[in-house]
């Protein structure tokens, strides 16, 4: 999902809403109650450099993916979400994203439903 002009705590809770929504819905098949589901999310805020930076969107859809990938990989009923960290140089968008680099080196904020401590497996 990508979320244009959105900031990482509204994102957040757009991710979570999704998430429990989804999870308290009740699904019929064939006219009989199946249960409820559980999904895993990828978010990226678009623009999501910080400093006024506009990435594109199939950059910021790149970060969407790898965050869904991380989800799915990390746990089940999980969302992961890439936001803006620090200012993030302008060379940096003409290079291929490397998430686990850009969040290490601080120009990336990586946030996920998991429990805090638990790391999300790229």
């Amino acid at each position: 999902i990508v979320v244009p002009g959105c900031g990482v705590d509204e994102a957040e809770r757009l991710a979570e809403r999704l998430r429990q929504r989804l999870a308290t819905q009740e699904f019929l098949f064939e006219g009989e109650r199946r249960g409820h589901l559980s999904c895993s999310l990828g978010v990226c805020c678009h623009a999501f450099l910080a400093g006024g930076a506009s990435a594109a969107f199939e950059q910021a859809l790149g970060l969407a993916e790898r965050a869904l990938d991380a989800a799915k990989r990390t746990s089940r009923n999980a969302w992961v979400l890439c936001g803006p960290g620090q200012e993030v140089p302008s060379q940096i968008l003409n290079l291929e994203l490397h998430v686990e680099e850009l969040a290490d080196a601080g120009w990336l904020r990586v946030t996920s439903s998991l429990p805090k401590g638990h790391p999300i497996q790229w």
